[in-house]
């Protein structure tokens, strides 16, 4: 000072930082199609000081370099941003991931065959449409089936007399599933049928006859 006072020895450390702030999205990866509306993001930060990083404004857990957190979405097409914030006051964005949230499951409309369908035929078509905002995988009777246009058609064999149950399942890109069936009756015996009244060779001396009989069969039967 002007006195001549020297002043004390003052030190100061001082941390150079070599390495730019990152961080990055590893999962979900771009165009992921999620089933559902809560979201696990996962990514990686720098390591060289301490770091903060937020999802959508959503606060990550943060450990050597990695971080998780849990980001709430809605229905649709939607963006992923993390944040990162070290104690040097330096501040970094990702990358945008773009997902889209898909928690309905598809709609399927059976225009053929009509439930209760009774047939002799061995086979039966199935057609229909199916729908969903993603792409859709469908199987019918465990077999999988092409969908054009939102459209399908495919044959099925009737193994055996009596009642089958036909099983359409479409399961879309998020996971989701729905499952319908309708039931198809292979028919090919004979109705059995009894005249009671009035019996073979009988003489009547007028009119009307009355007619009774009885009539077997294991679907529904017209006389």
């Amino acid at each position: 000072d002007a006195a001549g006072n020297p002043s004390l020895p003052v030190s100061v450390t001082v941390r150079v930082l070599h390495q730019p702030l990152t961080v990055s999205i590893t999962s979900p990866a771009n165009g992921a199609i999620l089933k559902g509306s809560e979201v696990d993001v996962e990514g990686s930060t720098s390591r060289e000081l301490h770091v903060d990083v937020d999802v959508n404004g959503q606060p990550a857990t943060v450990q050597d370099g990695r971080f998780t957190a849990r980001v709430p979405l809605l229905e649709g097409p939607q963006t992923l941003r993390a944040t990162a914030r070290d104690a040097a006051g330096r501040t970094k964005e990702s990358d945008p991931v773009s997902v889209r949230i898909d928690t309905l499951e598809p709609l399927i409309t059976i225009a053929e065959p009509a439930d209760g369908l009774v047939t002799e035929n061995d086979t039966v078509r199935v057609a229909g449409t199916v729908g969903d905002a993603t792409g859709v995988t469908l199987l019918v009777q465990g077999t999988p089936v092409p969908v054009v246009g939102g459209q399908f058609s495919t044959e099925v064999s009737l193994a055996a007399e009596g009642e089958t149950t036909v099983t359409i399942a479409a399961t879309d890109e998020a996971g989701n599933t729905i499952t319908k069936t309708v039931k198809v009756t292979l028919d090919r015996t004979d109705p059995t049928l009894n005249i009671i009244a009035p019996t073979d060779g009988v003489v009547l001396s007028g009119v009307p006859v009355v007619v009774q009989g009885s009539v077997m069969d294991s679907t529904l039967t017209t006389v």
